[in-house]
């Protein structure tokens, strides 16, 4: 596990009915895919989450307290 590269970080912005995600991350936006493993309907809009090295969306953190987004 050790030599596996970092999962970034995104915020939600929006779910897409085709069983995609519209992301920010870095200040770029991206249409992401979600882990099939991941229950859809748990992701709120504006929830920071984790993506893979392919940016498919693959866990969920809290809310950001802080930063633009939160403003």
């Amino acid at each position: 596990k050790l030599t596996k590269p970092a999962n970034k970080v995104g915020v939600l912005l929006e779910l897409l009915a085709d069983g995609t995600a519209l992301i920010v991350q870095g200040g770029a936006d991206y249409v992401v895919l979600l882990d099939p493993k991941l229950d859809a309907s748990t992701l709120e809009i504006g929830q920071r989450v984790l993506l893979n090295e392919a940016f498919a969306v693959i866990g969920t953190l809290d809310h950001a307290g802080t930063g633009a987004l939160t403003k």
